[in-house]
């Protein structure tokens, strides 16, 4: 019986892991779809709204405001992959303020947009400095929520099998 309740445990903290995963993976995939078009990606020119330290906008507190076919938009994404903040809030104000530099509320900047959804932005079509940590949850997540579910479906079968054999062998 206490082998049964630890596969049980097991297969329980198996399962929030793949749904950690996959939420890792989805948003990550989204901006790895991002960055591999964004060669064709259309630019116009916007200006900053939000600098690092003004408020609490996850990525490095900068937001800015651009226009595309009269319809105005805002984003905050500086760099791809990293929708996810690892880093503490000082060390994302640090790195806002370091990318920032001297510039100033207004003052103007070149907003690349997707051409068939404006709404998605970023400022620099390049990797982020730290990028290749967040590709690489990407690639791991997108591992564990391929392979997870045959794992998890084989281990909850065993589990049951087990189950079931030494609730009706006594």
């Amino acid at each position: 019986m206490r082998r049964i309740r630890s596969t049980a445990f097991l297969l329980f903290l198996a399962t929030i892991i793949l749904l950690m995963c996959s939420i890792v993976a989805v948003q990550n995939g989204r901006d790895f779809r991002d960055y591999l078009s964004s060669d064709d990606w259309s630019t116009t020119t916007g200006q900053f709204t939000v600098l690092p330290g003004q408020s609490n906008i996850k990525t490095f507190g900068v937001q800015y405001q651009y226009t595309v076919e009269n319809q105005d938009y805002l984003g905050n994404r500086v760099f791809f992959f990293t929708r996810f903040q690892f880093a503490s809030p000082a060390d994302s104000y640090n790195l806002g303020k370091e990318w920032v530099g001297d510039k100033k509320l207004g003052d103007q900047v070149t907003v690349y947009y997707h051409p068939q959804l404006p709404e998605r932005s970023v400022l620099n079509t390049g990797w982020y400095p730290k990028g290749l940590l967040y590709f690489g949850a990407t690639f791991l997540g997108t591992l564990i929520v391929i392979l997870g579910p045959i794992i998890l479906i084989t281990g909850y079968f065993a589990f049951l099998k087990r189950f079931f054999k030494g609730l009706f062998s006594n």
